[in-house]
């Protein structure tokens, strides 16, 4: 099952950003929440980039290494032929504004709860 999702959120586009096609990438539910909250994302050349927390995760949680080990998590984003790719500046927003690169710390615009790997320290 896949989950199509704004790569720069609804509440951050502009109308027309809100319907453009390229802002837009479709994934599985876990990997969607993980890029929705900061822990996944995608550069200009489609390379995906784990956060760290999570990559720590990755190897000492058996099950978040199942998710986002890699493998099974890719390199790249693989596109069907003939596919759109993701416009550079959602990508490039999306980098810059919610992924948590490194960082435990949250978002205070977040809406829901991280990942326990993700929250800030006590």
């Amino acid at each position: 099952m896949l989950v199509a999702g704004h790569i720069k959120p609804w509440k951050d586009s502009t109308p027309i950003e809100r319907l453009d096609p390229r802002n837009g990438l479709a994934a599985c539910p876990a990997h969607d929440v993980a890029f929705d909250t900061g822990m996944l994302t995608v550069n200009g050349g489609l390379r995906i980039h784990v956060a760290r927390s999570l990559a720590d995760a990755t190897k000492a949680d058996p099950l978040a290494r199942q998710y986002y080990g890699r493998p099974p998590l890719r390199e790249v984003i693989l596109l069907p032929e003939g596919a759109q790719a993701p416009a550079r500046k959602y990508l490039d927003w999306h980098r810059q504004r919610i992924f948590v690169n490194g960082s435990l710390l949250l978002r205070r615009d977040h809406v829901g709860p991280r990942p326990a790997f993700a929250r800030a320290p006590r």
